[in-house]
């Protein structure tokens, strides 16, 4: 109800009085359903296949991302915004027909406590520090991509269409390669991706290079999402973990524009890409240590 009813507000030509009230609301309403069906999907995985669910549930979440931003920018561009405002009310109302089927507690596949490690609270912050570098990254692309000199909004449009459906694709396969070999291994090299896509953002006069950008950064983002929620829900109870995994994108995602904007407006787009792109690699030691450490628990449940 907070997700879809407040949309309807938006569909006068001139929405910018209530704007702020509405987003306001509307977020409230994206963080409880973030969190909660994060936690109830992992309760309802088995852990040995916990990767490759939570794959599948960044396919189910990565659909919207997928088809309504770049259908949203579409839409605005066109003056067809009042379309968009009612498709997100049908959007966030129309669930509300399913909820009589969701699962019971009986059905769940919950952790035992005994098997999640104790951590220190800098190991703990570790994973959601990893994770915020990449959705502040994220944030940038989303916000400031569009208003970019140079980059017209129908490649702008293609650009984000680009970098969604690889991100959902890297998603889904993180899950299932990380249930077998490991997903602490695959934090340094998904940084790494995300870091040279953003990298790419610098020549915004080459299409190629952008369209190639998106893809590495899809990539990578993708990844880290998959990794570090599994990885999370490994060491904390399911409901915390969501909770944090959430807080560490929404706090990223919103940090990150709101930092960029500062540096951009003094020296410049190409330049503050640049910027982003090291801020993702600066967290690339922790995803070190969190693969060692993961090693090491392993070779001490093997040999104890």
């Amino acid at each position: 109800m907070l997700l879809g009813a407040p949309a309807l507000a938006l569909l006068p030509r001139e929405p910018q009085a209530v704007m702020m009230g509405v987003s306001f609301v509307r977020g409230l309403g994206f963080g409880l359903c973030g969190v909660t069906s994060g936690a109830l999907t992992a309760t309802l995985l088995t852990p040995g296949r916990r990767g490759e669910g939570l794959g599948l549930l960044g396919i189910v979440t990565g659909i919207p991302a997928v088809v309504a931003l770049p259908a949203g920018i579409w839409l605005a561009g066109h003056h067809l915004a009042p379309a968009a405002a009612a498709a997100a009310a049908a959007a966030g109302l129309l669930p509300l027909t399913t909820i009589r089927w969701l699962p019971g507690r009986g059905q769940a596949h919950r952790t035992p406590p005994a098997a999640r490690r104790r951590r220190s609270a800098g190991a703990a912050l570790r994973l959601p520090l990893i994770f915020a570098a990449t959705t502040i990254a994220a944030g940038v692309l989303d916000s400031f991509l569009p208003l970019a000199k140079g980059v017209p909004s129908n490649l702008c449009s293609a650009a984000l269409l680009v970098q969604a459906v690889t991100a959902t694709f890297g998603r889904w396969q993180a899950g299932r390669v990380g249930d077998r070999y490991g997903h602490a291994r695959l934090l340094s090299p998904a940084l790494i991706a995300t870091a040279l896509g953003m990298a790419a953002m610098i020549w915004l006069a080459s299409p190629a290079l952008i369209f190639a950008g998106m893809v590495l950064f899809g990539a990578g983002f993708g990844v880290i999402e998959n990794a570090t929620f599994a990885l999370m829900i490994d060491q904390l109870p399911e409901a915390k973990a969501s909770a944090l995994w959430n807080f560490a994108y929404d706090a990223g995602y919103g940090a990150g524009p709101a930092v960029f904007g500062l540096f951009a407006a003094r020296i410049g787009y190409p330049a503050a890409f640049a910027l982003t792109s090291v801020s993702v690699l600066a967290v690339l030691p922790a995803a070190l240590r969190e693969r060692k450490d993961t090693v090491s628990r392993l070779v001490a449940e093997c040999l104890g």
